[in-house]
């Protein structure tokens, strides 16, 4: 595929990972709760095309990368792997597959800093739309709309999360609930992980996918608009496994694009993004992530807040030293002898804040 140049600004990608506690997890689909119905997506594309052609969308793609700054919040159950505490080589892993995943698009991502934190609660209570998601989103996120927040939950035991391998938000959706935008996925489903057929590391790649703008490649079947990429051939639902000549779609051109990272097939089965994706990620960065003039806002719509903006890119850091965080409010201690150190300055315990009504479910 093309390398395709993005604009030249910097975003922060503020990941969050919470580990499962199984070491060894059964086989699972991958589970997304990203699926919006074609009536949710009709909104966003109507807004999106009014961003596009408003004379006050003051927005013009321009040549050079787009560098992604990464934020890895590592929320921990204990101190021990099993319990969230996650190696740091895991994570230079996970970047590195990303890295290559999207070098296509034009987009590169940077480690920035790791941020591990003490809180059981979170590690097993998060799920899509609760009161802990809530809690922790409203913690832990960095920054403004250039900013993405990834939360990888315990085992989703909640079980509003059960079968979840991640969850992420659009670029659309950041003027209505800025605190929640942001990638979810499962500490398992890194590189190395202990989910099978899903731990190379493709379900960040896939989630990630969402929040720069890009629809699962089946959505809406054979008879829709589908995701709003024309070199996508049509697919009437998720791929499982890796069925290499797949055609659910025979009035439609093309085999099912099972090898794309925004279908459901195993990781290993995922080796690509196509041409037209990269130009959608490329429109829905410049409309909605990375404006040169404040945000956008769609024309007769009213956000209820206002999205911070950086003013200056931010100068990427090749090597980052991660920075430890413990929870001292909870009651409970690391099961390790040698927890997390908390920082000087420690984190005031979150409140648990009413959840948003609009999420991933629909």
């Amino acid at each position: 595929m093309r390398f395709l140049n993005i604009i030249p600004a910097a975003v922060v990608l503020a990941v969050s990972l919470v580990a499962d506690a199984s070491p060894v997890l059964p086989f699972r689909g991958r589970g997304c709760a990203s699926t919006i119905t074609d009536e949710v997506k009709q909104r966003f594309e109507s807004e999106f095309r009014a961003l596009r052609t408003s004379s006050s969308a003051s927005f013009k793609g321009t040549s050079g990368p787009t560098t992604v700054n990464v934020y890895f919040h590592v929320v921990m159950k204990d101190a021990t792997p099993a319990g969230g505490n996650i190696p740091d080589g895991q994570i230079t892993q996970q970047l590195a597959v990303i890295n290559q995943a999207y070098n296509s698009t034009g987009i590169n991502f940077n480690l920035k800093k790791v941020n591990k934190v003490f809180k059981p609660t979170w590690f097993t209570g998060v799920a899509p739309a609760n009161k802990y998601q809530t809690a922790m989103k409203n913690s832990l996120r960095k920054g403004g709309l250039s900013i993405l927040t990834c939360t990888p939950l315990g085992a989703f035991e909640n079980e509003d999360a059960q079968g979840l391998l991640g969850y992420a938000t659009f670029p659309s959706e950041y003027q209505y609930a800025p605190k929640d935008d942001g990638v979810v996925v499962l500490y398992s489903s890194l590189p190395g992980g202990s989910t099978e057929n899903f731990n190379l590391g493709h379900t960040l790649t896939h989630e990630v996918g969402h929040w720069v703008g890009l629809y699962h490649t089946f959505q809406g079947g054979c008879g829709s608009t589908g995701d709003e990429v024309d070199d996508t051939p049509s697919e009437a639902g998720p791929a499982s496994g890796c069925p290499t000549g797949r055609d659910s779609c025979p009035n439609s051109p093309g085999v099912d694009p099972i090898h794309n990272f925004m279908d459901y097939s195993f990781d290993s089965c995922m080796n690509e993004f196509s041409k037209g994706q990269a130009d959608r990620i490329k429109a829905q960065l410049a409309a909605y992530r990375l404006p040169k003039s404040g945000p956008l806002t769609p024309p007769e719509t009213t956000t209820s807040t206002t999205p911070e903006v950086p003013t200056t890119p931010a100068t990427p850091e090749s090597t980052v030293a991660p920075e430890t965080t413990v929870d001292p409010t909870s009651s409970e201690a690391p099961a390790s002898s040698e927890p997390a150190q908390p920082e000087t300055t420690p984190t005031e315990t979150p409140v648990e804040a009413k959840p948003e009504e609009r999420r991933w479910k629909y």
